[in-house]
């Protein structure tokens, strides 16, 4: 269950916390209708890295960090409109 608030310029999105990690990013990506090819190509990630995250197939990552790492630039990617947030 989501809520929103709009604004001509802003859009903020309230996300309830009991999604999955996967979850809330395949929700964001939605949110700004991007596909994953969108969010793939933008990243210069594969379609398949992120269809791991949102599946969170994480032992399909090189280790713990990658993931994380990986994680934290499509979220930031995802969440924020541009990448310095």
């Amino acid at each position: 269950m989501a809520s929103s608030v709009s604004d001509e310029n802003i859009k903020i999105v309230k996300i309830i916390p009991f999604l999955s990690v996967g979850e809330c990013s395949r929700l964001a990506g939605e949110a700004k209708k991007l596909s994953i090819s969108d969010v793939a190509s933008k990243l210069a990630f594969t379609k398949k890295t992120v269809i791991n995250l949102e599946d969170e197939q994480w032992d399909e990552f090189h280790g713990h960090a990658y993931a994380r790492d990986i994680f934290c630039v499509m979220s930031k990617f995802l969440i924020c409109d541009r990448m310095k947030c």
